[in-house]
Protein backbone atom coordinates (compact mmCIF):
# COMPACT_ATOMS: atom_id res chain seq x y z
CA UNK A 1 0.00 0.00 0.00
CA UNK A 2 1.29 3.45 -0.94
CA UNK A 3 0.21 6.43 1.31
CA UNK A 4 0.58 9.48 -0.69
CA UNK A 5 2.14 12.64 1.15
CA UNK A 6 0.32 15.68 1.44
CA UNK A 7 2.88 17.56 -1.25
CA UNK A 8 2.54 14.75 -3.71
CA UNK A 9 -1.27 14.86 -3.65
CA UNK A 10 -1.41 19.01 -4.05
CA UNK A 11 0.97 18.01 -7.29
CA UNK A 12 -1.09 15.77 -8.87
CA UNK A 13 -3.96 17.54 -8.29
CA UNK A 14 -2.86 21.36 -8.83
CA UNK A 15 -5.73 22.57 -10.92
CA UNK A 16 -8.12 22.34 -7.97
CA UNK A 17 -8.69 25.21 -6.87
CA UNK A 18 -11.26 24.52 -3.76
CA UNK A 19 -10.95 22.88 -0.01
CA UNK A 20 -8.81 20.32 0.81
CA UNK A 21 -8.58 17.26 3.22
CA UNK A 22 -5.65 17.40 6.03
CA UNK A 23 -3.91 14.93 3.89
CA UNK A 24 -3.72 17.49 0.95
CA UNK A 25 -6.88 15.64 -0.84
CA UNK A 26 -9.18 17.88 -2.60
CA UNK A 27 -12.43 17.90 -0.59
CA UNK A 28 -15.50 17.73 -2.49
CA UNK A 29 -18.36 19.74 -1.50
CA UNK A 30 -21.53 18.92 0.41
CA UNK A 31 -23.50 20.28 -1.80
CA UNK A 32 -21.83 18.38 -4.69
CA UNK A 33 -22.37 15.32 -3.21
CA UNK A 34 -26.13 16.26 -3.04
CA UNK A 35 -26.19 17.05 -6.04
CA UNK A 36 -24.63 13.70 -7.15
CA UNK A 37 -27.88 11.75 -5.83
CA UNK A 38 -29.85 13.34 -8.67
CA UNK A 39 -28.01 11.35 -11.41
CA UNK A 40 -27.74 8.22 -12.43
CA UNK A 41 -24.34 6.06 -12.62
CA UNK A 42 -24.15 6.30 -16.59
CA UNK A 43 -24.86 9.88 -16.64
CA UNK A 44 -21.81 10.70 -13.67
CA UNK A 45 -19.34 7.85 -16.23
CA UNK A 46 -20.63 9.53 -19.32
CA UNK A 47 -19.43 13.08 -17.72
CA UNK A 48 -15.75 11.47 -16.60
CA UNK A 49 -15.32 10.05 -19.77
CA UNK A 50 -15.72 13.26 -21.85
CA UNK A 51 -12.73 14.93 -19.30
CA UNK A 52 -10.51 11.83 -20.03
CA UNK A 53 -11.26 9.66 -17.40
CA UNK A 54 -12.30 6.28 -18.95
CA UNK A 55 -11.16 3.81 -16.19
CA UNK A 56 -12.76 5.38 -13.12
CA UNK A 57 -15.96 3.45 -12.06
CA UNK A 58 -16.91 -0.19 -11.19
CA UNK A 59 -18.97 -1.67 -13.19
CA UNK A 60 -21.71 -3.30 -11.36
CA UNK A 61 -23.30 -5.89 -13.96
CA UNK A 62 -24.53 -8.55 -11.83
CA UNK A 63 -23.49 -10.91 -8.59
CA UNK A 64 -22.44 -13.31 -10.96
CA UNK A 65 -20.19 -11.28 -12.56
CA UNK A 66 -17.83 -9.25 -9.80
CA UNK A 67 -19.13 -10.25 -6.46
CA UNK A 68 -20.79 -7.06 -5.50
CA UNK A 69 -24.20 -7.20 -3.71
CA UNK A 70 -26.80 -4.29 -3.59
CA UNK A 71 -27.93 -4.37 0.36
CA UNK A 72 -29.71 -0.81 0.37
CA UNK A 73 -31.39 -0.69 -3.31
CA UNK A 74 -33.89 2.08 -2.29
CA UNK A 75 -30.68 4.41 -1.17
CA UNK A 76 -28.71 6.30 -3.11
CA UNK A 77 -24.80 6.14 -2.14
CA UNK A 78 -22.53 9.59 -2.73
CA UNK A 79 -19.80 10.23 -0.18
CA UNK A 80 -15.60 11.04 -0.40
CA UNK A 81 -13.76 7.90 -0.99
CA UNK A 82 -10.12 6.87 -1.01
CA UNK A 83 -9.28 4.58 -4.07
CA UNK A 84 -7.61 1.98 -2.23
CA UNK A 85 -7.05 -0.66 -4.96
CA UNK A 86 -5.53 -1.05 -8.26
CA UNK A 87 -5.93 2.46 -10.87
CA UNK A 88 -5.67 1.71 -14.34
CA UNK A 89 -3.38 4.16 -16.58
CA UNK A 90 -5.00 7.91 -15.87
CA UNK A 91 -3.85 10.51 -18.06
CA UNK A 92 -3.26 12.97 -15.12
CA UNK A 93 -1.19 10.87 -13.33
CA UNK A 94 1.19 9.91 -16.30
CA UNK A 95 1.59 13.42 -17.46
CA UNK A 96 2.60 14.37 -13.34
CA UNK A 97 5.25 11.53 -14.03
CA UNK A 98 6.67 12.54 -17.04
CA UNK A 99 7.40 15.83 -15.85
CA UNK A 100 8.64 15.06 -12.11
CA UNK A 101 12.10 13.50 -10.87
CA UNK A 102 10.02 10.17 -10.54
CA UNK A 103 10.19 9.61 -14.46
CA UNK A 104 12.54 7.05 -14.04
CA UNK A 105 9.60 4.76 -12.47
CA UNK A 106 7.45 4.41 -15.57
CA UNK A 107 7.64 1.03 -17.35
CA UNK A 108 5.70 0.71 -20.13
CA UNK A 109 3.12 3.42 -19.90
CA UNK A 110 2.42 1.98 -16.20
CA UNK A 111 3.92 3.54 -13.24
CA UNK A 112 5.11 2.32 -10.15
CA UNK A 113 4.31 3.70 -6.69
CA UNK A 114 6.34 6.75 -5.97
CA UNK A 115 8.80 6.21 -2.64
Amino acid sequence: MVKWNPDDIKLLTKEWTGERTPDGRPKVSDDLLERLKAISMEECWGFLKGKGYENQFENFSGTLENGWVIIHSDKVMTGRVVTAQFMPLRKDLDAMFRRSERAEHDISGYQLCPD
